[in-house]
């Protein structure tokens, strides 16, 4: 199968398009440059797409929490997951610091003020 020049460019840039891309989400997701939770690594753009089976996918997670430890991260389709492995940890992200996460919106809050 030959590719003629043009083709050639076109398949470089769009493997630049898709590096640039995933770099510059992954700074703009940790701009305070603390360290991930440990995880899998994954493709440029897919992530870990192909690694996550359609079903009984509890088993890889489980495999991952013996591998990685409580908390695994990896992403897909450049969404990032975070999978929590014990108790513990649930209820430390959940209940003990949930005014960090939960930042929700008054609905109608002259109703509530009177």
């Amino acid at each position: 199968m030959d590719l003629t020049t043009s083709q050639l460019y076109l398949l470089a840039g769009v493997a630049l398009l898709g590096l640039w891309a995933t770099s510059a989400r992954k700074s703009r997701s940790n701009s305070n440059r603390l360290p991930l939770p440990p995880g899998p690594m994954g493709y440029p753009v897919v992530g870990n797409l192909f690694e996550i089976p359609r079903e009984k996918v509890w088993l890889l997670y489980d495999q991952w929490h013996q591998l990685y430890g409580d908390m695994v991260y990896y992403e897909m389709l450049g969404q990032p997951i975070l999978i929590l492995g014990s108790l513990k940890r649930t209820n430390d992200l959940f209940e003990k610091r949930s005014s960090n996460y939960s930042s929700r919106i008054q609905k109608l809050p002259m109703l509530l003020d009177l």
